[in-house]
């Protein structure tokens, strides 16, 4: 997941749009940013909240990610649009 996350990012950040950004779509600096957020959030807990418990790691790791996007002022539907919009557009 981690590397799917960074892939993402480097497209983001190396890519310019040949295509119009609707007004309801996060800018792609902007979306680039809570990307790397949730892969260190996946780090942090990956690394230091559930060593001790697996059964615990997803719940812990949607915890996390919750967090993150509470951070940023965006919902995980909100997220969701913005992830599918991004990852239909490879240009």
């Amino acid at each position: 997941m981690r590397l799917f996350l960074a892939f993402v990012l480097l497209f983001f950040i190396s890519c310019s749009t040949g295509y119009d950004i609707p007004s309801n779509i996060i800018k792609p600096s902007s979306m680039a940013d809570i990307l790397v957020d949730i892969s260190i959030a996946e780090g942090f807990s990956e690394s230091y909240l559930y060593k001790d418990s697996l059964s615990k790691k997803d719940s812990i790791l949607k915890k996390e990610i919750s967090r993150v996007l509470q951070i940023h002022n965006i919902s995980a539907s909100e997220f969701s649009k913005n992830y599918k919009f991004y990852s239909s557009r490879p240009d």
